[in-house]
């Protein structure tokens, strides 16, 4: 949580990805989250 919040992230829940912000206040999307993690894999 304190990284998150050294990031700028204030709501929860806060999704860090190599060390930036990737959403903050809403559950991310699983499709977006799994691009931005260079994955690309759907479950």
């Amino acid at each position: 949580m304190l990284d998150a919040l050294k990031r700028g992230g204030w709501h929860a829940p806060v999704v860090t990805i190599d060390g930036k912000v990737f959403s903050q206040g809403v559950v991310p999307d699983e499709r977006e989250l799994r691009l931005a993690l260079g994955t690309g894999v759907l479950s």
